[in-house]
C-alpha cells in the first residue's frame, strides 16, 4: 500500500510540475470517518442543476466509513465541463455531443443500430491522451462502430480525493446521455461497452447503476481496467452503492487487474466485482514483465526526458491495463487469443494445478482452444477458460455464482500476447542420480515446432534446488509453435552462497529422466512426453529431445 500510495503522491506532484498548477485556496465540503463516529457528520445530500438534472450526492455511509474516512462532494459540472467525443468511420474527428442539447445527437454521425463504445481515462489525464486515441483507432479499423471518449480531464486532476469524489456525477451524466441517445435516434442501450481505466474503471461501474436506477435501461458491458487501490467499490452489502459495477448494471462486466499494491495479492477492492464478474490477473496481478527495469532505463527510452522517463517507470504497471486491451482489439491477435485460466491462486496456476480446462459441447479437461471459441466451461466443474480483453464478453460465464479469477502470462513488450505450454521435468532416481545428488541452479527450456520456434522459457524465474528424483512442473509462455517437433532443455548451475555447493574442478550436472510438454493452445493432441536416452545433462550444454524420443 505504502508503495501505490507513493505513487499517487509523485504522479500528483509531477502533474503541479509540468502545469505549473497552483492550487486555489478553497473551502471544499467533506466528510470524515471522524465526523461519523463524533456525531458531527456532514452527511447531508447536495444536488447540482436546475430540477437536479445533474443528480444529488450524500456525503454520508457508505460514502463515507472505514474504506473511504474521507469524502467530498463533486464539483459543479460546469466546472467539470465533461466532453463527450464521437467518433465513427464516416467522422474521424471529434464530434461533441451535448447532454442538455438534443441536436448534437440527432444532427450527429452516430449509427443507432452500431455498436458503440466510451472510453474513460483515470486520474491526472484527459482525452487527448494518446492510448485513448489509439484505442478508439482500433475499434474503427476492427468494424463499423460508433466510438465517445468521455473527456473528464478538468475534473479529473488534484487532489486525488476530489477526483473520486468528482467521477460519481461524470457516470451520472454519461448515463443521462445514453438516455438521451435512445431517446433522440433510438440508441439501444445493451449494443453500448464502457470501457473504463483506473478511476474510469469506477466511472463506468456509477454510468452502469445510474442508467438503471434513474433511467430504467440497462448497459451492454461495462470493462474496468485497473481498478485503483482505493475502495471505491466493494462487494458488501454496505458498500453496494459505492461501486465499480454490479450484476445489475450490465449485461457483462469484467475486470482486469493489472498490478496490485503489496505485490503478492490482488488489490485491495478486487472483490468489489464480486462473484458474478470476470477478474483477469495477467502475470499474477504483480509488478507486469518489462516494468521491473531501474528507473534510468525509463529515462533513457524517452530520450533522456527525466520529467517522462519518472512518469513512465511508476506507471508503467498501471498503464500496462490498457496497452493488453487495446492489442486484444487487434484482428491479427486472434491467432493467440491472450488465453486465461480460472484458478485459485497464482502460484497454482504456476504449477500446473488449474491448466485443463474444457470448451463448451466438450466434456474432456484438455483440448480447451477449439476454432470459434471464446469462452470455455467445463461441464464438470473444471476450471474456465477465457480469452482476456475485447472477446471476453462474447459469451457468458456459466460459473453457477462463484467469484472468478483468472491468470496468464504475458510477454515484456508488445505484443505482448503469449501462448501457454505447461512444462514437466522428471528427474532421474537412478543409482547415478542418487550418487551425484541434487543441484542449485535454473531450468530453460525452447520449443521447435512447425508453426514457429519459443525460445528461452525459463521454468522459473530464479534458481531453485534440482533434487534426484524430483518433479518440477510450471506453466510457462512463449510463442506460438503449432504442433512440437522438438524440446531443447538447457540447465544452468547457480552458486550458492553455501560453500559445499561451490564446484571448482568437477562437472556441474544434474539428471534427467523425461519431458513433458503441454499446450493450453493447440489443437488436436496437446501432450507431448519424451525420454533421454541417456539421462545425464551438464550445466551450460543444451539437450534437444525429438518426437523419436517419445515415450508418452
Amino acid at each position: 500500500m505504502i508503495a501505490n500510495t507513493s505513487g499517487v503522491l509523485i504522479r500528483t506532484m509531477l502533474f503541479l510540475v509540468q502545469n505549473n498548477h497552483v492550487m486555489a485556496d478553497k473551502r471544499i465540503d467533506t466528510n470524515t470517518l471522524y465526523h461519523i463516529k463524533t456525531g458531527e457528520s456532514h452527511a447531508t445530500t447536495k444536488c447540482f442543476g436546475n430540477l437536479t438534472e445533474y443528480g444529488c450526492y450524500s456525503l454520508g455511509e457508505p460514502w463515507t466509513s472505514e474504506a473511504r474516512p474521507i469524502s467530498l462532494y463533486p464539483e459543479p459540472p460546469e466546472v467539470l465541463d465533461v466532453q463527450y467525443c464521437l467518433y465513427t468511420r464516416r467522422n474521424r474527428t471529434c464530434q461533441l455531443l451535448e447532454v442538455t442539447e438534443t441536436t448534437s445527437i440527432s444532427r450527429s454521425s452516430l449509427v443507432p443500430g452500431h455498436r458503440t463504445y466510451f472510453l474513460a481515462h483515470g486520474f491526472i489525464e484527459s482525452g487527448d491522451k494518446p492510448w485513448l486515441q489509439l484505442m478508439k483507432d482500433r475499434l474503427l479499423e476492427r468494424a463499423d462502430v460508433n466510438v465517445v471518449i468521455v473527456d473528464w480531464g478538468r475534473g479529473s486532476g488534484p487532489p486525488y480525493n476530489q477526483a473520486v469524489a468528482n467521477i460519481r456525477m461524470v457516470g451520472y451524466i454519461t448515463a443521462w446521455l445514453l438516455f438521451r441517445m435512445k431517446m433522440a435516434v433510438g440508441l439501444n442501450p445493451e449494443l453500448c461497452h464502457i470501457i473504463g481505466h483506473s478511476l474510469g474503471a469506477h466511472l463506468a461501474g456509477y454510468a452502469g447503476y445510474h442508467l438503471r436506477e434513474d433511467f430504467r435501461l440497462k448497459l451492454g458491458r461495462i470493462t474496468g481496467k485497473s481498478p485503483t487501490w482505493r475502495r471505491e467499490s466493494r462487494g458488501g452489502s454496505t458498500l453496494s452503492a459505492v461501486r465499480v459495477g454490479s450484476p445489475a448494471d450490465a449485461t457483462r462486466s469484467t475486470a482486469r487487474h493489472e498490478h496490485t499494491i503489496d505485490h503478492r495479492t490482488p488489490r485491495p477492492g478486487a472483490d468489489s466485482w464480486g462473484p458474478w464478474a470476470r477478474g483477469f490477473y495477467p502475470n499474477g496481478g504483480n509488478n507486469q514483465p518489462g516494468c521491473e527495469q531501474n528507473i534510468f532505463s525509463f529515462i533513457s527510452q524517452e530520450d533522456g526526458s527525466l520529467f517522462k522517463g519518472i512518469k513512465k517507470f511508476i506507471g508503467c504497471n498501471h498503464v500496462r491495463a490498457h496497452e493488453f486491451f487495446s492489442e486484444t482489439i487487434l484482428r491479427t491477435h486472434a491467432q493467440c487469443g491472450f488465453w486465461a485460466v480460472e484458478c485459485e491462486s497464482f502460484d497454482k496456476f504456476r504449477n500446473g494445478s488449474c491448466f485443463a480446462c474444457t470448451p463448451p459441447g466438450h466434456h474432456h479437461p484438455h483440448h480447451p482452444h477449439q476454432p470459434g471459441t471464446k469462452v470455455a466451461h467445463s461441464t464438470h466443474s473444471g476450471p474456465l477458460c477465457a480469452r482476456m480483453g475485447l472477446e471476453a464478453g462474447q459469451k457468458r460465464f456459466q460459473h453457477a455464482g462463484r467469484p472468478v479469477r483468472l491468470y496468464l502470462l504475458t510477454g515484456a513488450e508488445a505484443p505482448f500476447c503469449r501462448w501457454l505450454y505447461l512444462i514437466t521435468v522428471q528427474f532421474s532416481s537412478s543409482n547415478k542420480s542418487v550418487t551425484d545428488g541434487g543441484e542449485v541452479g535454473k531450468i530453460n527450456v525452447s520449443l521447435r515446432g512447425d508453426a514457429g520456434v519459443a525460445k528461452d522459457m525459463h521454468l522459473y524465474d530464479r534458481e531453485t534446488y534440482l533434487a534426484p528424483g524430483s518433479t518440477h512442473q510450471r506453466v510457462v509462455s512463449g510463442a506460438r509453435v503449432g504442433t512440437i517437433h522438438s524440446v531443447t532443455v538447457t540447465f544452468e548451475y547457480v552458486t550458492s552462497v553455501n560453500p559445499l555447493t561451490w564446484r571448482f574442478f568437477e562437472v556441474t550436472k544434474i539428471h534427467v529422466a523425461s519431458i513433458t510438454v503441454e499446450s493450453l493452445s493447440v489443437h488436436g493432441k496437446d501432450r507431448l512426453k519424451l525420454c533421454t536416452k541417456d539421462d545425464t545433462m551438464v550445466s551450460g550444454k543444451p539437450v534437444t529431445l525429438t518426437r523419436a524420443n517419445d515415450c508418452g
